[in-house]
């Protein structure tokens, strides 16, 4: 009686092949994933600053200031906000005077100009 014995497992060729098309796949989801993480950032960002400039609106209008009157962070949230408005991206607010934008010190987080 012949015993045939079959080796099993995996080929050299065949680890590096599948090594390979990871690598591949890896190098294309990785950029994007990134890039869509920051569009995400920028765009709550700017959310957060829209909201701001509303409340910083209300207040103004509430408070009978005009153009160029300060207005103050704590002022608003604590009257116009659950929570204090957060950059993803780790930047800070600047509320800025009545009739003049909220901004955040992280490039490419400002408001549009037409809003």
């Amino acid at each position: 009686m012949k015993v045939i014995y079959q080796k099993k497992g995996f080929t050299l060729i065949e680890i590096v092949l599948v090594a390979t098309v990871i690598a591949f796949l890896v190098a294309l989801v990785v950029p994007n994933a990134m890039r869509a993480r920051q569009r995400s950032q920028t765009n709550t960002c700017i959310t957060n600053l829209k909201q701001i400039a509303g409340a910083k609106t209300l207040w103004a209008i509430e408070g009978g200031l005009v153009s160029g009157d300060t207005i103050d962070l704590a002022d608003i949230i604590s009257a116009y906000f659950k929570e204090t408005p957060v950059c993803p991206a780790g930047g800070t607010y600047t509320i800025g005077m009545v009739g003049v934008d909220p901004a955040c010190n992280v490039p490419g987080h400002v408001l549009p100009e037409n809003e």
